[in-house]
């Protein structure tokens, strides 16, 4: 499905979910991508835990100050949450 839509990415690269919530998106990336898959959330969510793969890593973290550099990720995926961010910019940099 991710090559269907032009998405390609290699082992190695990392992508970002912000705003993962139960990590359901998360889990479909790492299982379709080569690359590493992060999830962040404001919350620890519980089904964090049955997540045995590999390629696929969660955190709780602010998304207005991610604990990762510049550039880090070749893709970041957000379906709900810039709307409820109120330092919108500091999630463009």
């Amino acid at each position: 499905m991710l090559t269907k839509a032009g998405i390609r990415t290699n082992k190695g690269q990392y992508i970002l979910d912000v705003g993962c919530g139960d990590g359901g998106d998360c889990e479909f990336l790492s299982e379709n991508a080569p690359a590493i898959v992060v999830g962040i959330d404001i919350e620890l969510h519980p089904d964090w835990t049955n997540t045995k793969r590999g390629n696929l890593h969660f955190a709780v973290t602010d998304a207005c100050q991610l604990p990762f550099p510049n550039e880090a990720f070749v893709i970041i995926c957000e379906k709900r949450r810039l709307r409820q961010a109120n330092q919108s910019s500091a999630l463009l940099e």
